[in-house]
């Protein structure tokens, strides 16, 4: 595309407030976790608004990977969420100068919270405790990719491998498979161990549940 094509496809994402500008804070959400507890998840959900308006960005040279605590998961200190940040490239004025302030889109799938999330935000970190696991260049990636993989994604159903399969798909729209390719090995693995091991726990609890509901089903029989 040249220059004047370009530039015609920019756009800001108007239906999220610009955290850069207005100085907003995040605007985190609370839902209840597995054991019950509230639970703050970050970002907003992903609609086709939303999407419409990524499809429009000029473009992103940046992309960084996170891994942070499920939230509400038991054990707190497995990094299996994972977090995707890129940065969003911008037209160049014709004095050189940058058209605005560096601006991030932060991706988010919680399997169990909601699904897919996003907020945007001045800065390449998220918040709350985190772990970076590697940021590259990526040499420009029009904004239309992200949306359509965003979009492919928003379709499919659910599971507990989501948040991986959702961030490692945003690291191949960048063309940056092979640069994470032994995270994701490894993260698959992980977050297939958590699941059995929650499952597990699960059926535990509803043998033990079924033993005791049979106990008092037949001191309650004894007593008649």
């Amino acid at each position: 595309l040249g220059t004047s094509s370009r530039n015609s496809r920019y756009h800001p994402l108007s239906a999220m407030a610009r955290a850069c500008d207005a100085k907003l804070p995040d605007l985190p959400e609370c839902i209840r976790g597995r054991q019950g507890a509230a639970v703050t998840i970050p970002g907003g959900p992903i609609d086709s608004t939303i999407i419409s308006e990524i499809h429009n960005v000029w473009g992103f040279d940046m992309i960084y990977l996170y891994t942070a605590a499920i939230p509400g998961a038991k054990e707190a200190a497995k990094a299996l969420h994972q977090i995707v940040v890129v940065k969003m490239d911008t037209p160049d004025k014709e004095d050189g100068t940058g058209d605005e302030p560096d601006s991030f889109l932060e991706f988010h799938c919680f399997p169990d919270h909601g699904g897919f999330r996003i907020r945007k935000t001045c800065v390449q970190v998220p918040g709350g405790k985190f772990t970076l696991v590697k940021n590259e260049r990526c040499g420009g990636v029009y904004g239309y990719r992200i949306a359509d993989t965003v979009e492919d994604w928003l379709a499919k159903p659910i599971t507990f491998s989501t948040g991986v399969e959702f961030a490692e798909a945003l690291v191949k729209t960048c063309n940056l498979q092979e640069a994470f390719s032994d995270h994701f090995k490894e993260a698959h693995v992980e977050i297939k161990a958590w699941h059995d091991e929650v499952e597990k726990e699960k059926a535990a609890a509803r043998a033990a549940m079924a033993t005791s509901i049979a106990t008092g089903a037949l001191l309650l029989c004894t007593v008649q």
